[in-house]
This record gives C-alpha cells, sequence and structure tokens, in this order.
C-alpha cells in the first residue's frame, strides 16, 4: 500500500471500501466518504488508522467522539 494522504484519493476511497466491508457496522456513502463509530478505530486498514491518527493531532480534543468520518478528495481537488 502506497502513501495515504489526500494526494492519494484511490487508495483512500480503496482502505474506505474494504473497511465498510469488514467492520461490523459503517454507513459507505456513494464511495465518496466512510463513517464508523470511533471504536471502531483500531480495526480499520492500516492507512485510515494513520490518516485518522493525523487528524486527532490536528483537532487535539477529541474526548467524546463518537462518530467518524473519512472523506476522499476528489483527484481534481487542489
Amino acid at each position: 500500500m502506497g502513501c495515504c494522504s489526500p494526494s492519494e484519493p484511490n487508495l483512500i476511497d480503496q482502505m474506505c471500501e474494504l473497511a465498510h466491508q469488514q467492520l461490523p457496522a459503517s454507513i459507505l456513502n456513494d464511495s465518496h466518504s466512510l463513517i464508523i463509530h470511533s471504536r471502531f478505530i483500531n480495526d480499520l486498514p492500516p492507512p485510515l488508522r494513520i490518516y485518522a491518527g493525523c487528524a486527532t493531532q490536528l483537532f487535539s480534543e477529541t474526548d467524546g467522539v463518537d462518530l467518524v468520518k473519512f472523506i476522499s478528495v476528489p483527484a481534481n481537488c487542489p
């Protein structure tokens, strides 16, 4: 697997689809976003766990977060 960053939307799409198949509860919205309960973070594929970890560093106040949404950035987005 390659780098996991917003500049790699295909990888993020693939990992969101994989997570949706593997997790007991998730919502995949037309292949543009994945919503999961925060208790499933450790069950995500490694690139999405890294993505979530980066977001946690940016938004240090994550206590009480129940839902996590991963959004794929379109390839043509600057």
